[in-house]
């Protein structure tokens, strides 16, 4: 498309400089030329806008996917190191209590009822904290999308902004 506003408006130049030396349509050549020549500078300013964009929209964006790959890549495996690490607590409390009851079967319950009170507390305290973290964990990852987001609109609205200022530009 450039090549071919180039090539175009090459074209409507030298049309406007063989008029220009013409006694009968001198002026028209005039205004040829003056066409032509306003044509390439909106052509020129245009590039230049897709220019920008590429250098701070997609060129940004390609960085910042590749190092919000490597972020979130680590922020997964600590949140999944997290998570197993509670949940073998969890789970190491839950089987305390099986054999707790095992053992208290027949025999003096009121012996073991204070253990087993214990270890539903403890359990029950450990699945509040497993259901906080897997909350901050959505919060967390809902937050870090909802940046990324922002951060292309944020982008996409300058580059509106850059449209917007080109074309009033052009028409006044």
């Amino acid at each position: 498309m450039t090549f071919a506003g180039k090539t175009y408006f090459d074209a409507v130049s030298k049309i406007g400089e063989n008029a220009a030396v013409s006694p009968v349509s001198r002026e028209l050549g005039v205004v040829l030329m003056e066409i032509s020549e306003v044509h390439k500078k909106v052509q020129l300013e245009l590039e230049e806008t897709f220019k920008k964009f590429h250098r701070e929209l997609i060129t940004e964006l390609e960085k910042k996917t590749d190092m919000d790959i490597k972020y979130m890549n680590a922020t997964f495996k600590r949140y999944q190191s997290e998570h197993k690490f509670k949940q073998d607590f969890l789970d190491k409390s839950q089987a305390d209590l099986k054999k707790l009851r095992r053992k208290s079967q027949g025999k003096h319950s009121s012996k073991y009822e204070v253990k087993e009170n214990e270890c539903m507390e403890t359990i029950s305290s450990r699945q509040t904290d497993m259901q906080r973290f897997i909350a901050e964990g959505c919060k967390e990852a809902l937050l870090e999308e909802k940046r990324r987001f922002c951060f292309l609109v944020d982008k996409h609205c300058a580059f509106t902004y850059q449209l917007t200022a080109f074309h009033d530009k052009v028409t006044h």
